[in-house]
Protein backbone atom coordinates (compact mmCIF):
# COMPACT_ATOMS: atom_id res chain seq x y z
CA UNK A 1 0.00 0.00 0.00
CA UNK A 2 3.01 2.13 0.56
CA UNK A 3 4.74 1.52 -2.73
CA UNK A 4 2.67 3.26 -5.40
CA UNK A 5 2.76 6.60 -4.34
CA UNK A 6 4.66 8.42 -1.11
CA UNK A 7 2.57 10.31 1.55
CA UNK A 8 2.82 14.04 1.68
CA UNK A 9 3.90 15.58 4.66
CA UNK A 10 0.99 18.13 5.08
CA UNK A 11 3.07 20.50 7.14
CA UNK A 12 5.07 21.79 4.33
CA UNK A 13 4.55 19.84 1.28
CA UNK A 14 6.98 17.26 0.66
CA UNK A 15 6.43 14.15 -1.05
CA UNK A 16 8.53 10.91 0.70
CA UNK A 17 10.03 8.89 -2.51
CA UNK A 18 8.61 5.68 -2.93
CA UNK A 19 11.51 3.87 -0.99
CA UNK A 20 11.11 6.22 2.10
CA UNK A 21 7.75 5.70 1.83
CA UNK A 22 7.83 2.07 1.93
CA UNK A 23 10.27 2.11 4.83
CA UNK A 24 7.81 4.08 6.63
CA UNK A 25 4.91 1.63 6.26
CA UNK A 26 7.42 -1.27 7.31
CA UNK A 27 8.20 -0.27 10.26
CA UNK A 28 4.68 1.00 10.84
CA UNK A 29 3.52 -3.02 9.79
CA UNK A 30 6.00 -5.04 11.87
CA UNK A 31 5.07 -2.67 15.26
CA UNK A 32 1.12 -2.98 14.36
CA UNK A 33 1.37 -6.59 14.30
CA UNK A 34 4.13 -8.23 16.47
CA UNK A 35 5.14 -4.85 18.39
CA UNK A 36 8.56 -5.39 16.67
CA UNK A 37 11.06 -2.72 16.03
CA UNK A 38 12.71 -2.43 12.64
CA UNK A 39 16.49 -1.53 11.52
CA UNK A 40 16.62 0.72 8.22
CA UNK A 41 19.74 0.40 6.27
CA UNK A 42 21.51 1.91 3.45
CA UNK A 43 24.16 4.01 2.35
CA UNK A 44 24.58 7.59 3.06
CA UNK A 45 22.11 9.88 1.14
CA UNK A 46 19.40 7.55 0.92
CA UNK A 47 16.73 9.01 2.72
CA UNK A 48 17.01 7.59 6.64
CA UNK A 49 17.37 10.28 8.43
CA UNK A 50 14.34 12.12 6.49
CA UNK A 51 12.13 8.98 6.59
CA UNK A 52 12.78 8.45 10.62
CA UNK A 53 11.70 12.05 10.95
CA UNK A 54 8.42 11.04 8.83
CA UNK A 55 8.09 8.70 11.53
CA UNK A 56 8.63 10.94 14.02
CA UNK A 57 6.34 13.43 12.71
CA UNK A 58 3.52 11.27 12.11
CA UNK A 59 3.58 9.79 15.81
CA UNK A 60 3.64 13.43 17.08
CA UNK A 61 0.20 13.17 19.28
CA UNK A 62 1.46 9.74 20.84
CA UNK A 63 3.94 10.73 23.28
CA UNK A 64 7.77 11.93 23.43
CA UNK A 65 10.03 10.72 21.20
CA UNK A 66 13.87 9.84 21.94
CA UNK A 67 16.79 9.91 19.14
CA UNK A 68 20.19 8.62 20.68
CA UNK A 69 22.88 9.61 18.12
CA UNK A 70 26.49 10.08 17.94
CA UNK A 71 27.54 13.51 19.25
CA UNK A 72 28.46 14.55 15.61
CA UNK A 73 24.71 13.42 14.45
CA UNK A 74 23.23 15.80 17.03
CA UNK A 75 23.50 19.17 14.86
CA UNK A 76 22.15 16.86 11.77
CA UNK A 77 18.91 15.18 13.62
CA UNK A 78 18.15 18.87 15.19
CA UNK A 79 18.55 20.95 11.72
CA UNK A 80 16.35 17.94 9.74
CA UNK A 81 13.58 17.63 12.76
CA UNK A 82 13.29 21.85 12.51
CA UNK A 83 11.74 21.23 8.83
CA UNK A 84 8.90 19.80 11.04
CA UNK A 85 5.52 21.39 11.80
CA UNK A 86 4.35 20.35 15.71
CA UNK A 87 7.37 19.23 16.79
CA UNK A 88 9.46 20.34 20.07
CA UNK A 89 13.30 19.42 20.05
CA UNK A 90 15.06 19.68 23.08
CA UNK A 91 18.27 18.02 24.89
CA UNK A 92 17.97 15.40 27.38
CA UNK A 93 17.38 15.33 30.92
CA UNK A 94 19.39 14.46 33.11
CA UNK A 95 20.29 13.02 36.16
CA UNK A 96 21.18 15.52 39.24
CA UNK A 97 18.89 18.40 36.49
CA UNK A 98 17.39 21.21 38.68
CA UNK A 99 13.46 21.24 38.06
CA UNK A 100 12.99 17.87 36.01
CA UNK A 101 10.14 18.00 35.11
CA UNK A 102 7.22 15.70 32.22
CA UNK A 103 8.04 16.40 28.69
CA UNK A 104 5.29 17.28 26.51
CA UNK A 105 4.04 15.36 24.19
CA UNK A 106 5.14 16.84 20.77
CA UNK A 107 8.67 16.66 22.10
CA UNK A 108 11.28 14.99 20.63
CA UNK A 109 14.47 14.78 22.98
CA UNK A 110 18.00 14.92 20.73
CA UNK A 111 20.69 12.69 22.79
CA UNK A 112 24.34 11.45 22.24
CA UNK A 113 25.05 8.16 23.35
CA UNK A 114 27.17 9.03 26.35
CA UNK A 115 24.31 11.16 28.05
CA UNK A 116 21.82 8.63 27.95
CA UNK A 117 23.55 6.80 30.59
CA UNK A 118 22.94 10.12 32.63
CA UNK A 119 19.23 10.53 31.47
CA UNK A 120 17.00 9.27 34.58
CA UNK A 121 14.54 6.77 34.56
CA UNK A 122 11.42 8.97 35.05
CA UNK A 123 12.29 10.58 31.96
CA UNK A 124 13.17 7.35 29.87
CA UNK A 125 9.81 5.86 30.91
CA UNK A 126 7.90 8.76 29.21
CA UNK A 127 8.90 8.16 25.49
CA UNK A 128 7.09 6.16 23.03
CA UNK A 129 9.32 6.12 20.13
CA UNK A 130 12.92 5.00 20.27
CA UNK A 131 15.32 5.96 17.63
CA UNK A 132 18.53 4.14 18.08
CA UNK A 133 21.35 5.96 15.12
CA UNK A 134 23.95 3.29 14.77
CA UNK A 135 25.90 5.59 12.38
CA UNK A 136 29.08 7.59 12.92
CA UNK A 137 31.60 9.93 10.91
CA UNK A 138 33.32 7.03 8.45
CA UNK A 139 36.42 7.39 6.07
CA UNK A 140 39.07 7.73 8.46
CA UNK A 141 40.37 4.09 8.41
CA UNK A 142 38.10 4.07 4.99
CA UNK A 143 34.63 3.14 3.86
CA UNK A 144 34.13 0.34 6.24
CA UNK A 145 35.83 1.54 10.15
CA UNK A 146 35.75 -1.55 12.60
CA UNK A 147 34.14 -0.84 15.43
CA UNK A 148 36.01 -0.35 19.11
CA UNK A 149 34.87 -3.22 21.11
CA UNK A 150 34.99 -3.15 25.42
CA UNK A 151 37.29 -5.92 26.74
CA UNK A 152 34.87 -7.74 29.15
CA UNK A 153 38.01 -9.44 31.14
CA UNK A 154 39.72 -5.91 31.97
CA UNK A 155 37.40 -3.36 31.38
CA UNK A 156 39.55 -1.58 29.14
CA UNK A 157 39.24 -0.89 25.71
CA UNK A 158 40.63 -2.33 22.35
CA UNK A 159 41.06 0.53 19.67
CA UNK A 160 39.64 -1.08 16.53
CA UNK A 161 38.90 2.26 14.75
CA UNK A 162 39.47 5.91 14.96
CA UNK A 163 36.56 7.14 14.45
CA UNK A 164 33.57 4.56 16.09
CA UNK A 165 32.20 6.29 19.52
CA UNK A 166 33.52 3.88 22.36
CA UNK A 167 29.78 3.27 23.42
CA UNK A 168 29.09 1.17 19.59
CA UNK A 169 31.39 -1.21 20.62
CA UNK A 170 30.78 -1.55 24.38
CA UNK A 171 28.67 -4.35 25.21
CA UNK A 172 27.76 -2.88 28.48
CA UNK A 173 26.18 0.53 27.11
CA UNK A 174 24.23 -1.63 24.76
CA UNK A 175 23.20 -3.96 27.52
CA UNK A 176 22.37 -0.67 29.83
CA UNK A 177 19.76 0.71 26.81
CA UNK A 178 18.23 -2.36 26.41
CA UNK A 179 17.06 -2.76 29.59
CA UNK A 180 16.08 0.28 29.67
CA UNK A 181 14.38 0.48 26.83
CA UNK A 182 12.93 -3.23 28.16
CA UNK A 183 10.86 -0.95 31.04
CA UNK A 184 8.74 0.94 28.63
CA UNK A 185 6.35 0.07 25.86
CA UNK A 186 8.04 2.96 23.02
CA UNK A 187 7.88 1.50 19.25
CA UNK A 188 11.73 1.42 18.16
CA UNK A 189 13.49 1.97 15.01
CA UNK A 190 17.21 1.39 14.62
CA UNK A 191 19.35 3.03 11.75
CA UNK A 192 22.89 1.86 10.06
CA UNK A 193 24.56 1.73 6.97
CA UNK A 194 25.36 -1.47 6.88
CA UNK A 195 22.55 -4.54 7.24
CA UNK A 196 23.05 -7.63 9.16
CA UNK A 197 25.40 -9.52 6.85
CA UNK A 198 27.64 -6.22 6.28
CA UNK A 199 27.95 -5.45 9.90
CA UNK A 200 29.99 -8.62 10.33
CA UNK A 201 32.46 -6.95 8.08
CA UNK A 202 32.94 -4.14 11.08
CA UNK A 203 33.08 -7.24 13.98
CA UNK A 204 36.42 -8.78 12.49
CA UNK A 205 39.48 -9.96 15.26
CA UNK A 206 36.78 -10.03 17.63
CA UNK A 207 36.03 -13.25 19.40
CA UNK A 208 32.98 -15.52 18.27
CA UNK A 209 31.49 -14.97 22.00
CA UNK A 210 32.01 -11.13 21.41
CA UNK A 211 30.39 -11.40 17.90
CA UNK A 212 27.34 -13.57 18.76
CA UNK A 213 26.44 -10.89 22.17
CA UNK A 214 27.00 -7.65 19.54
CA UNK A 215 24.31 -9.47 17.31
CA UNK A 216 22.34 -10.62 20.25
CA UNK A 217 22.05 -7.24 21.74
CA UNK A 218 20.87 -5.16 18.55
CA UNK A 219 18.31 -8.04 18.38
CA UNK A 220 17.15 -7.91 22.20
CA UNK A 221 16.53 -4.15 21.55
CA UNK A 222 14.75 -4.49 17.87
CA UNK A 223 12.52 -7.53 19.09
CA UNK A 224 11.88 -6.20 22.76
CA UNK A 225 9.52 -7.86 25.11
CA UNK A 226 7.71 -9.57 22.26
CA UNK A 227 10.39 -12.26 22.16
CA UNK A 228 12.20 -11.48 25.50
CA UNK A 229 11.02 -11.20 29.40
CA UNK A 230 11.23 -7.62 30.49
CA UNK A 231 12.83 -8.78 33.91
CA UNK A 232 16.09 -10.48 32.44
CA UNK A 233 19.22 -9.08 33.95
CA UNK A 234 21.83 -9.91 31.25
CA UNK A 235 19.98 -9.96 27.30
CA UNK A 236 23.56 -10.59 26.05
CA UNK A 237 23.70 -14.19 27.80
CA UNK A 238 20.28 -14.97 28.44
CA UNK A 239 19.14 -13.66 24.41
CA UNK A 240 22.48 -15.85 23.33
CA UNK A 241 21.69 -18.51 25.05
CA UNK A 242 18.00 -18.50 23.35
CA UNK A 243 19.26 -18.25 20.15
CA UNK A 244 21.62 -21.45 20.91
CA UNK A 245 18.85 -23.45 22.23
CA UNK A 246 16.70 -22.37 19.32
CA UNK A 247 19.41 -23.73 17.08
CA UNK A 248 20.28 -27.06 18.97
CA UNK A 249 16.75 -28.32 18.62
CA UNK A 250 16.54 -27.44 14.70
CA UNK A 251 17.09 -30.13 12.00
CA UNK A 252 19.95 -28.58 10.61
CA UNK A 253 21.51 -29.01 14.52
CA UNK A 254 22.99 -32.56 13.92
CA UNK A 255 24.11 -31.84 10.03
CA UNK A 256 27.83 -31.09 11.83
CA UNK A 257 29.43 -28.08 10.92
CA UNK A 258 30.37 -25.05 13.05
CA UNK A 259 27.81 -24.15 15.85
CA UNK A 260 29.31 -20.43 15.77
CA UNK A 261 28.41 -20.01 12.01
CA UNK A 262 24.75 -21.17 12.66
CA UNK A 263 24.22 -19.56 15.19
CA UNK A 264 25.66 -16.11 13.67
CA UNK A 265 23.20 -17.00 10.49
CA UNK A 266 20.09 -17.44 12.73
CA UNK A 267 21.11 -14.00 14.77
CA UNK A 268 21.71 -12.45 11.22
CA UNK A 269 18.60 -13.94 9.54
CA UNK A 270 16.82 -13.04 12.74
CA UNK A 271 17.71 -9.47 12.35
CA UNK A 272 17.09 -9.43 8.62
CA UNK A 273 13.49 -10.24 8.89
CA UNK A 274 13.02 -6.92 10.59
CA UNK A 275 15.28 -4.94 8.15
CA UNK A 276 14.08 -2.72 5.06
CA UNK A 277 17.02 -1.66 2.90
CA UNK A 278 16.10 1.66 1.51
CA UNK A 279 18.53 1.52 -1.85
CA UNK A 280 17.93 -2.17 -2.15
CA UNK A 281 16.50 -0.79 -5.56
CA UNK A 282 19.09 1.30 -6.39
CA UNK A 283 22.54 0.69 -5.20
CA UNK A 284 24.59 3.56 -6.58
CA UNK A 285 28.50 3.00 -7.59
CA UNK A 286 31.21 5.76 -5.73
CA UNK A 287 32.67 7.83 -8.40
CA UNK A 288 35.73 8.16 -6.15
CA UNK A 289 38.00 6.30 -4.90
CA UNK A 290 38.17 6.11 -0.97
CA UNK A 291 41.51 5.32 1.01
CA UNK A 292 42.48 4.17 4.30
CA UNK A 293 44.33 6.95 6.52
CA UNK A 294 44.92 7.17 10.29
CA UNK A 295 44.32 10.56 11.96
CA UNK A 296 47.49 11.65 14.21
CA UNK A 297 47.19 12.15 17.50
CA UNK A 298 46.78 16.15 17.07
CA UNK A 299 44.51 15.40 14.73
CA UNK A 300 42.57 13.00 16.78
CA UNK A 301 42.32 15.62 19.64
CA UNK A 302 41.47 18.23 17.79
CA UNK A 303 38.36 16.47 16.23
CA UNK A 304 37.39 15.10 19.97
CA UNK A 305 37.77 18.72 20.81
CA UNK A 306 35.47 19.83 17.95
CA UNK A 307 32.71 17.20 18.62
CA UNK A 308 32.32 18.29 22.09
CA UNK A 309 31.78 22.22 20.78
CA UNK A 310 29.33 20.82 18.95
CA UNK A 311 27.79 19.44 21.62
CA UNK A 312 28.00 22.36 24.21
CA UNK A 313 27.13 24.67 21.07
CA UNK A 314 23.79 22.48 20.15
CA UNK A 315 22.47 22.53 23.66
CA UNK A 316 22.96 26.48 24.10
CA UNK A 317 21.15 26.29 20.95
CA UNK A 318 18.31 24.55 22.04
CA UNK A 319 18.04 26.25 25.58
CA UNK A 320 17.97 29.51 23.58
CA UNK A 321 15.23 28.78 21.26
CA UNK A 322 13.06 27.21 24.14
CA UNK A 323 13.57 30.24 26.38
CA UNK A 324 12.49 32.54 23.29
CA UNK A 325 9.36 30.19 22.54
CA UNK A 326 8.62 30.65 26.30
CA UNK A 327 8.97 34.32 26.45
Amino acid sequence: AYKKSGPKLKSFGVDLVPRQASSVGFSEEVWKKNQVGCLLAGPGSSGKTFAICSILWKHKSHGPQLVLCSPGGLVKWFDELSYFDGITVQGPQLDGDEGSKKIETTTVVICSYNDFSLMTQEAILQFRTVVLDTRYPVGFRGSRPKICVESYENGSHSLMSIAAPREIGSANWWEHVVKCVMQTNAKRIMVDPFGPEDFLGLLEGLTDRMVLEHLALRMSFLYGKAVFPASWKNYRKNALGWARSYIKHSKDYKAGGSKFLKVRQFLCSTLDTVTFHLAAENKLQPSLEVLACEMTETQRASYELCCNNVKAALSRRMETENEAEES
